[in-house]
């Protein structure tokens, strides 16, 4: 499974999974709702909501970078293998 370190999450900091698994840890970890991330950027709860649990499989890239900047992270450390 890809890895990516994630400093806020517990344990390792090493997330595994699928781009939407990693997007929810870390939005998780940072203690915020996918209400929250809907009021923050131009996504809605649903978008987000899909691309977390793997219902939309092909996110756009503008949307991967739009959660990255706001989560503070490094879009390639979300898409590496």
């Amino acid at each position: 499974m890809p890895k990516m370190t994630c400093p806020s999450c517990q344990g390792s900091g090493e997330i595994e999974g699928t781009l939407g698994a990693r997007l929810q840890l870390i939005r998780q970890a940072k203690g915020l709702t996918i209400r929250d991330v809907e009021e923050a950027t131009s996504l809605s709860n649903a978008t987000v909501s899909q691309i977390e649990t793997g219902r939309n499989k092909g996110p756009s890239i503008h949307r991967v970078k739009e959660l990255a900047d706001f989560y503070g992270v490094k879009i390639d450390e979300l898409l590496q293998d």
